[in-house]
């Protein structure tokens, strides 16, 4: 009698633990007596608690549903744990249902039904939401300090990375960021959105086209202080610029203003024939540049607007901002500064030294880069500069200053 009992209640355990496991990884009846080799009324038998099967039919079950539970290094997730991430993450990154959905080939009522356990994720779509969040849910690749916690658990998650990192790092918890994201921060707001906006303008080097990135697991942009074993890899092609270059616009433009008012308008002559850029046609690498130099204007013509004056500090009136805000810039700010191998102390160094500028240095810097893009070499450059250094007056002028050019890339290269 007891015997009886105690094969009774191993029967019920059996079939209440596989309907849950097929349940749970949607796995129907009829899948799993296929990969069983038995049929589903069968199976049905085994999950009704009418018969326990034998044990190499459930070494089979077994094999099946560790298979379905598994793709590379993921691992499904228990339907109200995936529920809680979720729901977590759709705040956190502040992405509604329907935008969720509309990514991953949804309805946004599968959605909803996944949040609340009315219906549950499979595994490859368990996988598709949590690689949309670590991949789409920010600036591609960028691991930012405001999600540092939630990017570190979904890489542990899909990947089976960073699993010390994983046991301190929980999700939504956050990491110090860097001074030089700091110090771009204490800017004011206003000068925050210029500099993200013309981004290559202040950083000549930043050209998202020729920077190939790979997987990372932990970048540097974070305060590596607070982080064990902090590493970051990716690969650059060849950038527009050698990062040399700025050192040698700086030495270019301290030798302009040396000039004497004659010596300054015929260089500056000079460096507008090489100016002229026309609208390109199907060369991405023309365009690039082309709208690396339309940036060049927006600053151009917002340092005009505001009245700025050589070396005088930006004294904007703050606009307001949340934190949603912030931590929008602040993730802005870490993709900014990871410029294929520029360091951090490179990027901000450009763009302190920009931030002094008025309208007249912008436009001659701009005249810089297009001169060297013509492949004149700016060692030429400064050859000439030095050349005109010496140069003796032909003529008196009395302006230093002499009116910015906006009609260079309004007409096509005249090549007559």
């Amino acid at each position: 009698m007891k015997n009886t009992e105690e094969k009774l209640k191993k029967i019920e355990e059996y079939s209440n633990w596989l309907a849950e496991q097929l349940d749970e990884l949607c796995i129907s009846q009829s899948e799993l007596a296929s990969a069983v080799g038995k049929s589903q009324k069968t199976i049905s038998r085994y999950v009704n608690g009418e018969t326990l099967p034998n044990m190499w039919i459930r070494v089979l079950i077994d094999d099946c549903l560790e298979k379905r539970s598994v793709s590379d290094s993921f691992r499904h997730i228990p339907s109200k744990e995936f529920s809680d991430i979720l729901l977590r993450l759709l705040e956190e990154f502040d992405v509604s249902q329907a935008e969720l959905a509309k990514h991953i080939r949804k309805h946004q009522k599968n959605i909803s039904n996944y949040i609340y356990g009315v219906e549950k994720a499979d595994i490859k779509t368990q996988k598709d939401i949590l690689f949309y969040f670590k991949s789409s849910g920010l600036p591609y690749n960028t691991i930012s300090s405001v999600h540092f916690g939630t990017q570190v658990q979904l890489g542990f998650l899909l990947y089976g990375s960073n699993k010390e990192l994983a046991a301190k790092y929980h999700f939504g918890e956050r990491c110090a960021h860097s001074n030089s994201v700091a110090f771009l921060l204490s800017l004011p707001t206003s000068l925050q959105k210029l500099i993200l906006d013309n981004v290559s303008a202040f950083v000549d080097d930043y050209l998202q086209e020729n920077v190939i990135y790979f997987e990372e697991d932990i970048s540097v942009l974070i305060d590596i202080s607070l982080v064990d074993n902090c590493d970051g890899t990716f690969l650059s092609a060849s950038p527009f610029y050698d990062r040399d270059h700025f050192g040698d616009y700086k030495n270019c433009m301290k030798l302009f203003w040396e000039l004497s008012p004659h010596c300054k308008k015929v260089m500056r002559s000079e460096l507008e024939k090489y100016a002229r850029l026309e609208v390109p046609r199907q060369n991405k690498y023309d365009l690039n540049f082309y709208n690396h130099i339309l940036e060049y204007y927006n600053v151009i013509g917002y340092s005009v607007i505001h009245s700025k004056k050589r070396n005088e500090p930006f004294s904007i009136k703050e606009m307001e901002e949340n934190d949603k805000d912030k931590d929008k810039y602040i993730i802005a700010f870490e993709k900014l500064l990871d410029i294929g191998e520029l360091t951090e102390d490179e990027v901000i160094s450009e763009i302190k030294y920009k931030l002094d500028f008025d309208a007249d240095d912008w436009y001659l810097w701009m005249l810089f880069v297009m001169y060297n893009r013509k492949g004149n070499g700016i060692e030429y450059l400064k050859n000439e500069m030095l050349h005109y250094v010496n140069l003796p007056e032909s003529e008196e002028l009395t302006e230093n200053r002499y009116p910015i050019n906006t009609n260079l890339m309004l007409h096509p290269q005249n090549d007559k």
